[in-house]
């Protein structure tokens, strides 16, 4: 659509055509689209789908030429605890009957579960560092920052928060959950917690755009990357400041 910076706008198609075909070293082999991230249904993915194979279609019919592949990109919704009832392969399956339908059956057809994938076997861990009550409402300060985890304040998404010690209670104490970057965008969002507030939480759900996204904003440390295997610790990693990543960089361009 013609409000998004990505790709290519429907109407500029023909001149982006025009333009490969005087190109000479360039072949077009195949199309590609993305709707989003998260989908928990594949009706609007679907209906992406279907705009791309009518592109591709006609494509093909136009210019004589067979496109070796077509790209339905993401959409894949992950489970944020309200519920996903789609799965990638819904997902998949949906698409390969469109691609019959259009008439595109042997192009490769290619789909990117990406995030669905990731996303919910990376846990953030942060310790909490105060509580306070101001009115009517319960804070809870983490050591956990936006700059360890950016997508509630890009996004306002809000991932599931869960005592490390206790199971959750849906009718415990209601908290707003926060960092401690000064910044009001700094913000996890409100979760319950039993009578006893927990000294270490958990951030479900950030295994896609957290470590990768993550900053020294604010004076701020990078988190430190813990893998398991097996319940096991596998691989610790820790991260190098960006501070002496610069200092070893100038510090052999000087030498």
């Amino acid at each position: 659509h013609d409000e998004a910076k990505f790709g290519i706008a429907r109407a500029d198609l023909e001149a982006a055509f025009a333009a490969l075909a005087q190109a000479k070293n360039v072949r077009l082999v195949g199309l590609s689209c993305h709707v989003g991230s998260q989908l928990t249904r594949t009706d609007e993915y679907l209906a992406s789908a279907d705009a791309l194979f009518a592109v591709a279609a006609k494509y093909e019919s136009e210019t004589a030429s067979r496109l070796e592949m077509v790209d339905v990109g993401g959409g894949f919704g992950i489970d944020y605890g309200t519920g996903c009832p789609a799965r990638p392969a819904d997902f998949a399956r949906a698409a390969v009957d469109r691609l019959k339908r259009a008439g595109l059956e042997g192009r490769t057809l290619v789909v990117e579960p990406g995030r669905s994938l990731v996303a919910p076997f990376g846990v953030l861990c942060a310790e909490v560092l105060m509580t306070k009550r101001s009115g009517d409402r319960a804070w809870l300060m983490i050591d956990a920052g936006m700059n360890d985890l950016i997508r509630p304040a890009l996004y306002a998404a809000l991932h599931r928060i869960e005592d490390l010690h206790r199971p959750s209670i849906a009718s415990g104490v209601r908290f707003r959950v926060v960092g401690p970057v000064c910044e009001s965008s700094d913000d996890f969002g409100e979760h319950r917690f039993g009578s006893v507030v927990p000294d270490l939480v958990g951030i479900r759900d950030a295994g896609a755009y957290g470590f990768t996204m993550a900053s020294e904003y604010n004076g701020r440390a990078l988190p430190q990357e813990v893998f398991l295997s097996g319940g096991q610790v596998a691989f610790v990693s820790t991260p190098r400041s960006v501070d002496a990543w610069v200092r070893e960089r100038v510090g052999n361009a000087c030498r």
